[in-house]
């Protein structure tokens, strides 16, 4: 999945880094991990999803799966998301 961005919430990150580079024989998925930010990070996941369509950033393969030509937008929706908490 070179070149995409997933998006998704954990309660193990590091654990579950292991479990796609276990799929992926370069091994080299890594993380931006966003640590106790949101209360219900459920919520906040479904809110960000929710910003992001409503700026026609759409995934590419299923809900979770998003070009690396929208890292910026998806990182502001993410921090406008935090500020308004």
């Amino acid at each position: 999945f070179q070149n995409y961005i997933k998006i998704g919430k954990t309660i193990e990150p590091h654990k579950r880094l292991c479990q796609y580079n276990s799929y992926n024989p370069n091994n080299d998925f890594g993380y931006i991990y966003i640590s106790q930010v949101f209360d219900d990070y459920t919520d906040a996941e479904d809110e960000l999803l929710l910003r992001l369509r409503r700026q026609n950033i759409k995934p590419m393969y299923n809900r979770e799966w998003f070009d690396i030509q929208c890292y910026d937008t998806i990182l502001k929706t993410l921090q406008d998301l935090q500020l308004d908490g």
